[in-house]
């Protein structure tokens, strides 16, 4: 699972971190689509559109399951590890 920061600065930042090589968890082949975005900060005045952060994830080869999420509030943390989790169940863990 990976917090991402939806603000304009922060995503910047997330896509610098991701671009890393020992951050490409999810370009493994046996493990299709096991990671999971958790796009926070949802309630920025200017948070980026979720079409454009997927879009990013696609574009460096991430396959990623996208959760939204304000964490200050709560909003979002149970969703993105309960995908965590059925994704470690049934995809990755095979």
């Amino acid at each position: 699972m990976f917090v991402g920061d939806s603000s304009p600065v922060g995503f910047i930042s997330d896509r610098g971190y991701l671009e890393r090589p020992g951050a490409r968890v999810g370009t493994d082949s046996r493990a299709p689509g096991c990671l999971v975005l958790q796009a926070n900060k949802r309630d920025h005045i200017h948070a980026i559109p979720l079409d454009q952060i997927r879009s990013m994830m696609e574009s460096m080869g991430l396959r990623a399951g996208v959760v939204e999420s304000v964490a200050n509030s709560g909003v979002g943390i149970r969703e993105a590890f309960v995908l965590a989790v059925r994704l470690a169940l049934t995809e990755c863990g095979s």
